[in-house]
């Protein structure tokens, strides 16, 4: 799978998970995200590279934190995982730190 779409694969597999443990169909699903039901169809099946915005709406409905999205992204591209410290991701490679940008998203 390509990179492009391995974050949509991930989110959807999440997705899915999500409405059997809740009995959800995608219409409640979709529902309660803000988004349509083709989104969620097209996530669910991971045939797209979902935008920031489905991203946050899909990971604050299901209650999943953009560290735990990021770090089975990293995980599946079976990359090192960064060191999570002072709410940054810290990498150290060739000795320097690297600084990832953390953001914190308002509750609406």
């Amino acid at each position: 799978m390509g990179r492009d779409k391995l974050l949509g694969h991930i989110l959807g597999n999440y997705v899915v998970a999500y409405r059997k443990e809740h009995g959800e169909s995608i219409t409640q699903f979709a529902k309660g995200c803000g988004l349509s039901v083709s989104t969620i169809r097209r996530l669910e099946r991971g045939l797209v590279n979902p935008s920031t915005v489905v991203v946050m709406e899909v990971s604050e409905y299901i209650g999943l934190t953009l560290v735990e999205l990021w770090s089975e992204y990293v995980r599946q591209r079976h990359e090192e995982l960064p060191e999570y410290k002072d709410g940054k991701f810290v990498l150290n490679q060739n000795k320097e730190l690297i600084y990832f940008i953390t953001v914190e998203f308002p509750h609406f």
